[in-house]
């Protein structure tokens, strides 16, 4: 008779099986694709990082972790790069990848040779529990489509009319700062203030987590975000171990994340930015953002306005949170402390700013600050937040 023990082995060693299976698949069907690409190249192989192939990765994983964990990550992989070779293949947690630093390598996947390039399925696989099928997690015809969809929602005067909202985050910023002149840690309250403006520009609700008195529904919402974020890491980070990785605050979160979102959705609709769509079926996507009103809408209105589809709004929504919310809080952080240890950009970038005079500037203005721009470019680069993608040509 099958009793509960027998029961309670099958379902130890399918959750043993599974992972394993699925990381002996990738593991094959890579060195398989690496074989294939090394005899139809007409280039030389890339140089190799020299590691012990028998961990398969796992041990440039751990000591990544270290390095995380103790805040040198971003110092050691710089350090790594140059005394290593500026572009290099690397095994780390059972996937080959290629490491770069170089300028035009970078500018290649990302612009110049976009379409020869897509997010790896780990990649995709890390991010579904908490962004679904947004466009950051993606490819193909469900990222063109995603794409269209939200690429509307970021033209100028969405954009320019968020300015006020923006300037209002950061003076609950600057109210936070001490005034006695004491040093202190700007990382926690940068990460909110990109969470208040990303949160204002995409869903027309700011959680205005830099003011007083923050109500439960917002803390629940960025503790459910912030868990989201690690899980994405931890999920990332055990490539196609990624099924051995349960947890149930993970799920929580992912459903927490989710219902907010879903309530803003709601609240969209129930505003009326939608009422005409109620019955309309699919959208063409030439047609999307079309907006017959000429009034300035709100991210969320362009996608209520254009989908009845709840799922596609909520997943774009998400993936644009996610990315958008841990990308801008690095970027600022790294911005700052850059300037911090460089007192003659900082005296640059005083000169450029001080020719608005004192007054909040308009988007055009903003564009026109080049030497501002030159630094946010510089800092996206030193962040070391780019995303990892996979050729596929």
């Amino acid at each position: 008779m099958f009793g509960v023990v027998e029961a309670i082995g099958l379902l130890i060693l399918a959750s043993i099986a599974v992972p394993l299976l699925d990381y002996l698949k990738e593991l094959y069907s890579t060195a398989s694709r690496d074989k294939s690409l090394s005899k139809a190249s007409k280039y030389l192989p890339i140089r190799r990082y020299s590691q012990y192939h028998l961990l398969n990765g796992y041990d440039v994983l751990i000591r990544a972790i270290g390095w995380n964990n103790s805040f040198r990550l971003l110092t050691n992989l710089t350090q790594l790069l140059r005394s290593t070779h500026k572009t290099f293949s690397i095994r780390i947690a059972g996937r080959t990848e290629i490491w770069t630093c170089e300028p035009e390598l970078i500018k290649a996947v990302y612009s110049t040779n976009f379409s020869d390039w897509e997010l790896s399925t780990s990649r995709q696989l890390a991010f579904r529990p908490v962004v679904g099928l947004g466009a950051f997690a993606t490819n193909g015809k469900t990222w063109h489509h995603g794409r269209s969809l939200i690429r509307p929602a970021f033209q100028r005067t969405t954009i320019a009319s968020s300015l006020t909202a923006f300037s209002q985050h950061f003076n609950d910023l600057v109210r936070c700062l001490p005034s006695d002149g004491r040093t202190i840690d700007l990382k926690p309250l940068l990460s909110l203030l990109a969470l208040d403006n990303i949160t204002d520009f995409l869903l027309g609700r700011s959680t205005n987590a830099l003011q007083p008195n923050v109500t439960p529904e917002i803390k629940d919402f960025m503790a459910a975000l912030e868990y989201g974020k690690w899980g994405i890491t931890v999920r990332g980070a055990l490539g196609p171990l990624r099924s051995l990785y349960y947890s149930p605050g993970f799920n929580r979160a992912c459903a927490k994340l989710h219902r907010f979102v879903d309530n803003c959705v709601d609240q969209a609709y129930a505003e009326g930015s939608a009422a005409a769509l109620k019955d309309q079926g699919a959208i063409d996507d030439d047609n999307i953002g079309a907006e017959s009103n000429g009034k300035t809408k709100k991210f969320i209105t362009h996608l209520t306005d254009n989908t009845n589809d709840r799922k596609i709004i909520r997943d774009q929504l998400a993936s644009n949170l996610a990315a958008g919310f841990d990308t801008t809080g690095g970027l600022m952080t790294t911005v700052f402390w850059l300037l911090s240890h460089s007192p003659r950009v900082m005296t640059a970038l005083r000169k450029s700013i001080a020719s608005l005079e004192g007054l909040e500037p308009t988007y055009t203005q903003l564009k026109s600050l080049e030497y501002v721009w030159w630094i946010l470019n510089e800092g996206k680069l030193a962040s070391n937040y780019v995303i990892g993608r996979k050729g596929f040509q």
